[in-house]
């Protein structure tokens, strides 16, 4: 049983998570508009609950979680042959899945041989993803003459996010740059399904089951908000005494969250890819007491980004200031402080480049690339503000005093200016 449940990648992904009716999902209400895309795939078996209770439809979906789920709609085959990816583990959960989803051309890599499972998808890559099972699949992968590109969509995914608006599979409101959400790619999940095969009957079995495992039942503790530095109290206390009993022992169960505590969530963050922010989100809370984070690391260390090795270290320290590093206007320390072009000159100049330390002189650094080119490592200017790029739509940067430095997850928050790439 241990092995079997130590499959899990604790209750984040797609891979073997709880099979259940989106009616038994306490995060996915009725009215929700993907609430019936939400039971649907989860009666099919395509996409699973993070916990016995929990769908975490607001949260991210990864590239992993993608294939994986069109991995299940094939009927799970087996490939021929591994895929050439470096930046996974053969034996880890989605391994399958990426080789065959690599062997029949539905999923590519960032690069020759990294595929950067961890990334956020955003919307037009996951209809990417679908336009190509489409085509696997013998479906109509055809494009109406007079359907329209969606707004915004970039050129290698237009054909695809065209298909996807034109057959209704696009998330309602979502742009196609928008990281894609659990919610939403169910909804764009069940339109594929429903191109093939009617809507299946509900779920007969209220046995939950994990890899073909049951599952003793269990109360799942309920997310009590998200909890930073600063933060204090019961749901604190619980953190800690969760992460002492994993390994990652923070200083005391005091329950005041201080830096100790919030090393110790960015080590567990890290060991699991997840973004090493060191604040406690509804995914780091659910992967916390999933009941077997203690058994299973699946992932190698470090942050979900993307193809390049050195932006891929640069982004990785500078997450390792995030929730630290307080914002100080011209500041010239991560550790007392700094504001956002001091954030960005700081964290290169660790690694021996030499960023413009205003605003506007990162303008004109490096070379301009387009946004949709954009990589880790690549400074996004703003109107007097700039950024890192992490991936998959996602920033981190010294916002005010406040929030801090911190992640934010839409680098389109605002227009803009320019992209520079300085590696």
């Amino acid at each position: 049983m241990i092995e079997k449940l130590s499959a899990l990648l604790l209750c984040l992904t797609l891979a073997f998570g709880l099979t259940v009716p989106a009616a038994a999902f306490a995060d996915v209400p009725e009215d929700a508009p993907y609430a019936g895309a939400v039971e649907a795939v989860a009666a099919r078996g395509l996409m699973t609950g993070v916990s016995e209770n929990g769908f975490s439809p607001d949260a991210f979906l990864t590239r992993a979680m993608a294939v994986v789920a069109l991995h299940r709609l094939a009927g799970s085959p087996a490939a021929k042959a591994d895929s050439p990816f470096t930046d996974l583990e053969l034996g880890s959960w989605y391994a399958p899945a990426l080789s065959w989803a690599w062997e029949n051309g539905i999923a590519k890599g960032v690069s020759p041989t990294l595929f950067a499972p961890n990334v956020p998808c955003t919307v037009q890559e996951s209809a990417v993803f679908l336009h190509r099972y489409a085509r696997y699949a013998g479906l109509d992968a055809s494009v109406p003459a007079a359907a329209p590109v969606p707004d915004g969509a970039s050129p290698w995914a237009a054909e695809a996010a065209a298909w996807a608006a034109a057959n209704g599979l696009m998330p309602h409101g979502a742009a196609p740059t928008d990281g894609a959400t659990r919610g939403g790619f169910a909804v764009m999940l069940n339109g594929l399904c429903d191109m093939t095969e009617p809507p299946p009957e509900d779920l007969d079995d209220d046995t939950p089951s994990v890899g073909g495992a049951d599952v003793p039942s269990s109360v799942v503790t309920t997310f009590p908000g998200e909890l930073s530095l600063g933060s204090s109290g019961d749901a604190v206390r619980t953190l800690q005494t969760q992460l002492a009993a994993l390994g990652y022992a923070p200083s005391g169960t005091d329950g005041t969250f201080d830096n100790d505590t919030a090393a110790a969530v960015r080590q567990f963050q890290a060991d699991l890819g997840l973004y090493a922010t060191g604040t406690v989100d509804e995914l780091t809370w659910a992967a916390l007491f999933s009941g077997n984070s203690g058994e299973s690391k699946p992932f190698n260390g470090g942050a979900p980004v993307g193809d390049d090795t050195f932006g891929r270290e640069v982004v990785d320290y500078a997450l390792q200031w995030v929730g630290v590093t307080p914002y100080v206007w011209a500041g010239n320390s991560l550790t007392s402080g700094t504001d956002s072009s001091g954030f960005v000159h700081l964290v290169y100049e660790k690694f021996g480049i030499n960023v413009p330390r205003t605003t506007y002189d990162c303008r004109f650094a490096g070379y301009e690339v387009s946004y949709a080119e954009a990589m880790p490592g690549d400074i996004i200017c703003y109107d007097g503000h700039v950024a890192l790029y992490i991936g998959g739509g996602a920033i981190v940067h010294a916002t005010d005093e406040a929030s801090g430095t911190r992640i934010s997850y839409d680098a389109t928050f605002r227009p803009i200016l320019t992209v520079r790439r300085v590696l």
